[in-house]
């Protein structure tokens, strides 16, 4: 994850700073949601094609404590390496995030804070349903960013998407009981190093 965090293409429309103490401190940051909440961010690893067997980012839910206005809204989020663009594994992934959250955790609607020029997380978002709700200043970057919105309660029961993903390491294994099927494909255990 240092390495795709250092990627000046990727952290580009992020919205706060990406600076050495961050990124070093990125894996702590994601274990601790995970042990304060009970969810967080997955690792994303290709099952098939050329990156089988990578890990190409993470997707997840989590609150966005950096802009406290919004801290206790879920947050949909996505951060992929720029070699795995283009193939669908966002989407997928974000589908899969989307339906947990909707169905193991019970959460009636999520957010997704995206810089206005970020265009590839802005289908993704489409993509997985969501609209845009409005700005909100972010002082990290002294500009507007927008806030993409899915109500969860509303949507017919998710359909599910064709799996290329493969399990891999980054937070705590999902239950036994975890009743969304496009999470089949998904997992994560505590305990790598990313």
């Amino acid at each position: 994850m240092a390495t795709i965090n250092r990627d000046p293409e990727v952290v580009r429309h992020l919205n706060r700073p990406v600076d050495p103490d961050a990124v070093n401190g990125f894996f702590a940051t994601v274990t601790a949601h995970w042990d304060q909440h009970g969810f967080g961010f997955w690792a994303i690893e290709p099952r098939v094609g050329p990156l089988a067997g990578r890990f190409v980012g993470f997707v997840g839910v989590a609150y966005p404590t950096f802009l406290p206005e919004l801290a206790q809204r879920p947050e949909l989020g996505w951060r992929l390496a720029r070699e795995s663009w283009g193939a669908g594994y966002a989407t997928e992934a974000a589908v899969a995030a989307r339906d947990d959250a909707a169905t193991r955790l019970g959460f009636d609607d999520l957010i997704s804070i995206i810089h206005p020029d970020n265009e590839r997380s802005q289908r993704v978002a489409a993509k997985v349903g969501m609209t845009i709700e409005g700005p909100v200043f972010n002082p990290h970057l002294n500009m507007a960013v927008d806030i993409w919105h899915r109500a969860l309660r509303q949507q017919a029961p998710p359909e599910p998407p064709q799996r290329k993903l493969r399990r891999t390491n980054m937070a705590p294994a999902l239950p036994e009981n975890a009743k969304s099927p496009a999470l089949a494909g998904l997992f994560c255990n505590r305990g790598a190093e990313i």
